[in-house]
């Protein structure tokens, strides 16, 4: 089995939860703008930096997930190199998630969604 400890793994999870609601957010966020002001050369900047929030959540989202999987699927246990990069990808993920948090709240407050 995995040498993962259970908090781990819990920390792993939710952080996967945390991007699905951020990209949630996101989508909102780049929707909302959208049907309200359309697409114009006012909005393209924010609908592309929307855009690249969603596709940073998705890789982070992924990447952590099919890391996970190794893992657990790595017999009798994973090999250090494989949990570095799972442990640097879950930080990543956390210091990508608040940065794109940040990005959405300005974005709110810039469009006036709040």
């Amino acid at each position: 089995m995995a040498n993962l400890s259970d908090e781990t793994l819990l920390v792993a999870l939710f952080r996967q939860g945390r991007l699905l609601k951020l990209l949630d957010e996101v989508t909102k966020a780049d929707i909302t703008i959208y049907e309200r002001f359309g697409e114009t050369e006012n909005t393209m900047t924010t609908l592309a930096q929307l855009q690249n929030c969603r596709e940073r959540l998705t890789n982070y989202y992924n990447r952590v997930g099919t890391l996970l999987q190794r893992v657990h699927e790595s017999q009798p246990e994973a090999d250090a190199d494989l949990l570095e990069l799972f442990y640097r990808s879950v930080a990543e993920a956390l210091a990508t998630a608040d940065a794109i948090e940040a990005t959405v709240k300005e974005t709110k407050r810039d469009w006036d969604l709040l």
